[in-house]
């Protein structure tokens, strides 16, 4: 299988940052582990004295200098209490004119910049 057919999944934990790349077996519905990584972060973020945003971008850091993802897919999962869920409900509308109502209900309740998250 050719390289860009390899993805990436990364796992940005409170303890670690865990990696895995697979891609399609020759198999049909069966996928290859091709590679992994596990960084543990020198403090879990949530500890006192703890700055999450540098823990996780040396993690990011060292795993880049160890492994390429040059013509991959990457996935990355964060921890929950980072992200943000919104539940709208969309009106009956033609679908080429749905991008444009979820932008307006996305500036209406996420409270920051749309280009920040």
């Amino acid at each position: 299988m050719a390289a860009n057919n390899a993805v990436w999944g990364i796992d940005i934990g409170q303890c670690s940052l865990k990696a895995i790349r697979c891609r399609a077996s020759d198999t049909p519905g069966q996928l290859v582990a091709e590679a992994f990584d596990f960084i543990a972060y020198p403090k879990i973020l949530s500890q006192p004295g703890a700055e999450p945003a540098e823990l996780i971008r040396d993690a990011l850091r060292q795993f880049l200098s160890r492994n390429s993802v040059q013509g991959c897919r990457v996935a990355i999962s964060v921890p929950g209490q980072n992200g943000l869920a919104r539940f709208i409900k969309l009106p009956p509308v033609e679908s080429k004119k749905i991008p444009d109502i979820v932008r307006y209900e996305a500036r209406q309740q996420i409270p920051f910049d749309l280009n920040d998250v």
